[in-house]
């Protein structure tokens, strides 16, 4: 894996589908090269998962990059077919982040959130050594629906 970005389907064909873990008849949609969600069924209703990194631009101003970075979570739910509801953030934020610049970044994922029908419910919030900018954590978006609206 010395490329940068996503693997390829011969990395992920050799090490990763084989390893996922163990076997469950609710998921409905498993990991697959080029697919950025999953899907699991939950009592007749289809939960569809998606995970990206949350990625922040500083340079793009704040409340831009956290509208970006928003959007770039729910759109791999989006994508299903299946509007997106909620969402778990991880944020693992650089030392310099200014808590006024926390504050325009979460409260552009708080408007974005409500104008769309997205609950946050779950995350982890904090500033570490050794983060930097764009890659400062990781969120898991949600959307539940239908299965048959799942494409």
């Amino acid at each position: 894996m010395s490329d940068l970005g996503k693997v390829d389907r011969a990395f992920f064909d050799d090490l990763i589908y084989p390893n996922l873990g163990a076997s469950r008849d609710d998921v409905t949609l498993e990991p697959q090269h080029g697919v950025d969600f999953g899907a699991i069924d939950v009592g007749g209703r289809s939960v569809v998962l998606a995970t990206d990194p949350v990625f922040v631009m500083p340079s793009l101003g704040f409340e831009r990059a956290a509208w970006f970075a928003f959007h770039v979570l729910v759109s791999d739910v989006a994508v299903s077919g299946l509007p997106p509801t909620h969402l778990a953030v991880d944020l693992n934020l650089p030392p310099e982040i200014t808590d006024e610049q926390f504050r325009t970044l979460w409260e552009t994922f708080d408007r974005e959130a409500r104008d769309l029908g997205v609950s946050v419910v779950t995350g982890h919030t904090a500033r570490y050594a050794g983060c930097n900018y764009p890659m400062v954590g990781g969120a898991t978006a949600l959307a539940v629906g239908d299965p048959d609206d799942v494409v």
